[in-house]
């Protein structure tokens, strides 16, 4: 008698796009708090799984997500642990598809700006990871009123 594989009870343990929000969801920055492997029932094939604070299910990581990370922050999977990035949803193409994918990204480095923005915007998961909205192009023809005041500016040119 075979053994019973059921997909939902493999891969419902793991973190999914849906469980993030979906592609609306917000990038969130994380701390990466524990890295081990998994091996599958079926084929017996490894994958790294990556567990981050604050978010109950852990990643198993695909090819994409594995070398990104160790081109990132080392080779070594479990040098991992400690270091902060970022986990967001994205969409990737699948048979013909467009699908949503957990994904992850190293935090953007922090400016001026970001953090004058993050401290505002208390949704902001971290400073060093917000985006910084365009006001638009400056307003060159507005003039402010002081320097008008008087007509302290001559621009009369005499020759």
């Amino acid at each position: 008698m075979k053994e019973s594989v059921k997909v939902s009870s493999t891969y419902d343990k793991f973190l999914k796009a849906a469980l993030l929000g979906g592609i609306e969801s917000k990038p969130r920055l994380t701390t990466i708090i524990k890295v081990g492997l998994w091996e599958s029932e079926q084929d017996k094939k490894q994958k790294i799984l990556v567990h981050f604070h604050g978010i109950e299910k852990g990643l198993l990581l695909n090819v994409v997500n594995a070398r990104y990370l160790a081109e990132h922050l080392g080779d070594e999977a479990n040098s991992w642990v400690g270091k902060k990035i970022v986990v967001y949803v994205t969409l990737t193409p699948l048979h013909g598809e467009q699908v949503e994918c957990v994904r992850v990204r190293m935090p953007k480095s922090p400016t001026t700006s970001q953090r004058a923005i993050a401290a505002r915007d208390d949704r902001a998961a971290d400073p060093r990871d917000v985006e910084v909205p365009s006001d638009g192009p400056p307003d060159h023809d507005h003039i402010p009123e002081s320097a008008d005041a008087g007509n302290q500016l001559n621009d009369e040119v005499g020759f």
